[in-house]
């Protein structure tokens, strides 16, 4: 079964400064459960850990934290960098964060929420009790493509 994300607004995430356990427990309400493989069942199904946020910011994706403090900002770029990890490598995100924040990461991530739910909500196909695996994955490997050609040009 399909495990969508319910993204919150950039409204509705909290105003203010968050510690790292604050910052996990909204990033792993937030986001979908990924498949486990049987052999690692026994394992707790953690989206997104402390070391993987620390990694995120020793590699520039998100600004450092203040007094051990993240703020909204913060927490919406760490669920844009989650949803995108599996699609993008680093450096692409790395591009599409800094083009956000030349936009306004507020209106990006709310433009973003607001398409991703979109296409969740209606995807592409002959209709949605007839899933086209082939044009789906095809959709998915084409977007990715001219995403990469946006952020390199």
């Amino acid at each position: 079964m399909l495990q969508t994300p319910r993204l919150p607004s950039f409204a509705e995430l909290p105003r203010i400064e968050l510690y790292m356990d604050q910052v996990l427990l909204i990033l792993n309400e937030a986001l979908p459960a990924e498949e486990t493989p049987p052999a690692r069942k026994s394992r707790p199904d953690k989206r997104i850990t402390a070391s993987m946020v620390n990694n995120y910011v020793k590699q520039g994706l998100i600004e450092p934290p203040q007094k051990k403090r993240y703020t909204t900002r913060q927490v919406a770029a760490l669920l844009l960098i989650s949803l995108l990890k599996n699609l993008l490598p680093i450096v692409d995100i790395k591009l599409l964060l800094a083009a956000a924040n030349e936009q306004g990461l507020p209106d990006f991530y709310d433009a973003f929420v607001q398409r991703l739910t979109d296409f969740l909500s209606a995807p592409p196909g002959p209709a949605a009790n007839e899933p086209d695996l082939a044009q789906s994955a095809a959709l998915a490997l084409a977007q990715k493509f001219y995403l990469q050609s946006l952020l390199h040009n």
